[in-house]
């Protein structure tokens, strides 16, 4: 006889992480992430700043003077001179003059016009050599308009500019400039001189580079110190007076004289600040226990005692602070805190008169030198002016001297400045970014959440985690029809309301598996449980139970759920006697068990409630019982509570030849799954095989097209379950009879 294969641990179970699987359950929540992140860069793109850019190309030629005498003019554009002249200030100076760039929209909020030009300016040569004299110009802003002004006011400025400086005046400029540099360096030097002077002078200090007057900071410093002790001063005397006030009014502040001998702790003083925190700590405790236990108590008398012991000491301590010899009279904590305070303010007086006077010296002292400070702080910025004019100059006259051995030029505009068109943000740009992020977003949103599940995604992993088989796939079926001839049974027993729809093949392929287990092994009872409630082992109980007997098998379907049974309502019979009814004596076998209306399909109730179900189960009597109902019947079906919650299907699963687990896909099932199998374990129960139910397309179960196509098609109902029960049903479509003989045979 053919058997199924089914994975084991040891098989290649695909436990590592399933990309494809993934994006197929979670593929509208991506889906969702990259239409948000998509919408976001597109309203990104309509409100983020633009900048246009516009372009132009241009054309210059030159011809060098000849050599000699009858020689040709030597025509050769050098484009690398003309790219430094383009972004030269001087021509960016003259494009502002002429066409009054400064007043563009644009530069309203432009501090420094010309730099603003030349950071948003490139020009480049059109070919890689740069010898043709074409040049690329572009221009970008934040206004369009603006763009394809500010690029027609370069060219005429750069045209106008080389017109200017042809060789016959280029020598004069170039001459003029030189006296020029020449001029400006001597007056830098004298420059530099007075301020070398000045500096010379030891009252003067630099920080930086910079001359700063450090009497006004020392003065200044000063003043902080004398403000502190002044503050010091006020709160001090604050508290001396709130002391002396109390005092006064026969009220002693022992609070706050102790946290002014906290305050003022200093050398001698911190022996009695520790001994008078802890006396302090101990009548507090006296005042408690007198509430607590009265006067008399053993306890409190003990107290008492420390308290003695730690006042004396605190005393010592005391007349060591005004005399230094114990037999002198001893002060109390008043006194010291008063002397103590008094000491302080006069400490702080003396403190601020000599800070008062060092302030006057100071302020005397900084305003000696400060006409010399003001001096040299206005050279120093004086000589920065003049090394960014004298830096212009230079090079000014590098591009002069760039200019001055050509005999003629010539510009010619080829492309005119185009319209701009917006390059930031581009559009493109932005739908390609926000896609990318999108996906990576929800991607990995996804991928949180499906370890966060905590659930299972294919028969492979339930074995590779478990150690178990898959037996069957149940979908999560919704029975609308109803048999006229069950009227009484529950909906969900679809194997009698609709024994021809897809899903009741999955019991069918369950019973199938049942059957080969039992030729094999001598299986007849069988146990089903779950991990936890709401998995539905009733349901696939009551289905199995029934496809059983429609191939012509005797079987009786027994409620051993005795703290919820669902049965007895499912197969519409009263629960009055039942399983627990036979364990307890009040009623035989025969009696308890009902025969349902299905042929071969009988029915024991759970039976009346019981105190302590456990113990009917550990009883003697259980054991028989089941013993006897598979002698009478082809196969037992016991539909057990959840594993998790009660110990009953550990106890009964000590007497059963098979053990089916049913589990529901959803979050928290791979732990509960778990336990439930560590559960049997603790028992010596082995399980035989999980029943995955409820089965939803997005589970991915049922081979590689996932849980649609398994349903889609039959005989590709799926990898580990109805592939060999479809294959081994020809073999068991025996009559009655013979399938009954074939499996006491087997």
């Amino acid at each position: 006889m053919e058997t199924m294969n089914f994975p084991t641990p040891s098989d290649n179970t695909g436990g590592g992480f399933d990309v494809f699987g993934l994006l197929r359950r979670k593929f509208w929540t991506i889906a969702f992430f990259v239409l948000l992140a998509t919408g976001l860069s597109v309203v990104y793109f309509l409100k983020a700043p633009k900048t246009f850019e516009s372009t132009a190309k241009i054309f210059v030629d030159e011809r060098n003077a000849p050599v000699s005498d009858g020689d040709a003019y030597q025509s050769e554009t050098n484009v690398e001179q003309y790219v430094e002249i383009l972004n030269s200030v001087a021509v960016m100076r003259a494009a502002v003059v002429e066409g009054q760039l400064d007043e563009l929209e644009s530069m309203a909020d432009v501090e420094d016009v010309i730099e603003n030009l030349r950071n948003n300016f490139s020009v480049f040569p059109s070919d890689t050599k740069g010898k043709s004299g074409v040049m690329q110009l572009a221009f970008r802003g934040p206004v369009p308009d603006d763009c394809e002004k500010v690029l027609r006011s370069v060219i005429t400025a750069f045209d106008q500019y080389i017109d200017s400086n042809s060789s016959d005046r280029g020598g004069e400029v170039l001459e003029a400039l030189k006296g020029f540099t020449d001029d400006m360096g001597t007056e830098f030097e004298e420059l530099e001189k007075q301020i070398r002077e000045l500096s010379a002078k030891p009252e003067l200090q630099f920080r930086d580079g910079i001359v700063s007057n450090q009497h006004q900071i020392q003065q200044a410093n000063l003043q902080e110190d004398l403000d502190k002790l002044r503050r010091d001063k006020t709160r001090l005397k604050a508290r001396l007076d709130k002391i002396k006030q109390a005092e006064a009014t026969g009220i002693r502040n022992d609070s706050m004289i102790a946290d002014t001998l906290q305050e003022l702790n200093e050398g001698a003083l911190s022996g009695y600040v520790t001994t008078h925190q802890e006396y302090l700590r101990l009548r507090m405790r006296e005042q408690e226990l007198l509430g607590e236990l009265g006067s008399e108590h053993p306890d409190l008398m003990a107290l008492r005692n420390q308290i003695v012991v730690i006042n004396q000491m605190r005393m010592q301590e005391l007349a060591t602070l005004r005399t230094g010899q114990s037999g002198d009279t001893i002060p109390d904590d008043y006194e010291v805190v008063t002397s103590l305070l008094e000491t302080k303010i006069d400490l702080i007086d003396a403190e601020s008169s000599s800070l008062s006077e060092e302030i006057t010296r100071e302020q005397t002292k900084a305003a000696a030198i400060a006409s010399d400070v003001e001096l040299l702080a206005s050279l120093q910025r004086e000589r920065e002016r003049r090394e960014q004019a004298y830096f212009a100059a230079v090079s000014n006259l590098k591009e002069q001297s760039a200019l001055k051995d050509y005999e003629w030029r010539n510009m010619e505009v080829l492309d005119p400045p185009t319209a701009a068109l917006q390059v930031v943000p581009g559009l493109l740009v932005s739908l390609a970014g926000g896609l990318l992020l999108g996906s990576l977003i929800g991607f990995g949103f996804v991928t949180l959440q499906e370890v966060a599940e905590k659930t299972f995604r294919s028969p492979n992993e339930i074995a590779q985690r478990l150690g178990t088989k898959v037996v069957a796939q149940i979908g999560d079926f919704r029975n609308r029809k109803k048999n006229p001839q069950y009227r009484s049974f529950g909906r969900d027993l679809i194997m009698l309301h609709d024994p021809g729809a897809i899903f009741a093949e999955s019991f069918r392929a369950l019973r199938t598996s049942l059957f080969f287990k039992s030729q094999k092994d001598g299986s007849r009872i069988i146990q089903i449980t779950s991990p936890a409630p709401g998995d539905g082992k009733s349901q696939v109980s009551a289905n199995l139970a029934i496809a059983v007997a429609n191939s012509g098998r005797s079987v009786c379907l027994v409620d051993c759920d005795l703290r919820r049974p669902t049965q007895f309502d499912r197969f519409g019979v009263k629960n009055i006697v039942g399983l627990t009814s036979v364990l307890v004596g009040d009623h035989d076998l025969d009696s308890a068990v009902t025969d349902t209306g299905v042929p071969q399909l009988h029915f024991l109730p759970s039976g009346p409630k019981y105190a302590n179900p456990s113990e009917l189960l550990t009883s003697a009597e259980f054991p028989k019982l089941l013993q006897d109902l598979a002698e009478k019947f082809d196969f037992v079906i016991v539909d057990t509570p959840p594993v998790l919650p009660v110990t009953d299907p550990a106890i009964i699963s000590n007497f059963v030849d098979t053990i089916f687990m049913v589990l529901r896909i959803r979050k928290g099932v791979q732990v509960n799954a778990r336990r439930a199998v560590e559960a049997l374990e603790t028992v010596n129960a082995s399980l035989d095989g999980v029943i995955v139910n409820g089965l939803r397309r997005k589970d991915g179960f049922g081979g590689k097209s996932g849980y649609g196509s398994a349903y889609g098609q039959y005989g590709t109902y799926g990898s580990y379950s109805n592939g060999g029960a479809d294959k081994g049903l020809g073999k068991v479509s025996k009559p009655a009879t013979e399938q009954r003989e074939a499996t006491r045979a087997g």
